[in-house]
């Protein structure tokens, strides 16, 4: 049984897709099934900039709460 990938950074879901689409290119990998491991990707990626860009407000307003 293949590893299980861990996405707890961008880069780790770039890695991924890296792999995924050379799987894809060398024939190692169904297009189809290809193709739903990219959108989870995608998705993936789009929580973890959420959840990034998430903290960052929060830090923000915390030092515009604490100054005022």
């Amino acid at each position: 049984m293949a590893a299980v990938r861990r996405f707890k950074t961008l880069e780790d879901t770039r890695k991924a897709l890296a792999a995924y689409l050379r799987a894809i290119e060398s024939g190692a990998l169904d297009p189809n099934t290809g193709r739903v491991l990219i959108y989870g990707c995608n998705v993936v990626a789009s929580i973890i900039r959420d959840g990034d860009l998430e903290a960052r407000l929060e830090a923000l307003e915390a030092g515009h709460v604490s100054e005022g």
